[in-house]
């Protein structure tokens, strides 16, 4: 009777045993399981390219994060350097790494004589990580990408 008793006891700790291990997997599986949906949700909060090309141009001013406009000047070397000449929306959390005057080397090209001579470019930042951006080449003042928009008039929306 007491060697039954002693089996009974020991299967049942086995048990109990068991069934707390399961209980500590499944929160911890919860716990990862709700890390990955915090993660996912950022990810969907955080407009991306895709987004920002769909939207429209309002919709483009608020997605962003960073706009500047630079202006190509020719160096000695036939590089068109992009240098920034206005900040039109900067993030006070994550500021724009670059200022006015800058080379911004990523909108820098080599010019060649079949191409039509680009003035500069309208560049939006999209994110906080500046890594994710979008241009606009302008060509005699114009932003073709944005219905032929005058340069100045897109300037005026960020003034109102």
């Amino acid at each position: 009777m007491f060697k039954l008793f002693i089996k009974g006891l020991v299967f049942g700790s086995g048990f109990i045993v068991s069934l707390l291990i399961f209980e500590k997997l499944v929160a911890l599986n919860s716990i990862e399981h709700d890390a990955i949906e915090d993660n996912l949700n950022k990810l969907m909060q955080t407009p991306n390219i895709y987004s920002f090309d769909k939207a429209d141009l309002n919709e483009k001013i608020t997605l962003a994060s960073h706009v500047f406009v630079t202006k190509y000047e020719e160096s000695e070397n036939g590089f068109g350097n992009a240098i920034i000449t206005k900040v039109l929306k900067n993030s006070e959390t994550h500021p724009l790494p670059y200022s006015v005057g800058d080379i911004y080397p990523n909108d820098s090209y080599y010019l060649n004589d079949s191409a039509h001579k680009m003035d500069g470019s309208v560049v939006f930042y999209i994110g906080h990580e500046h890594r994710i951006r979008k241009s606009f080449l302008y060509f005699d003042g114009q932003l073709a990408a944005l219905d032929y928009m005058s340069l100045d008039e897109f300037i005026s929306i960020f003034n109102e």
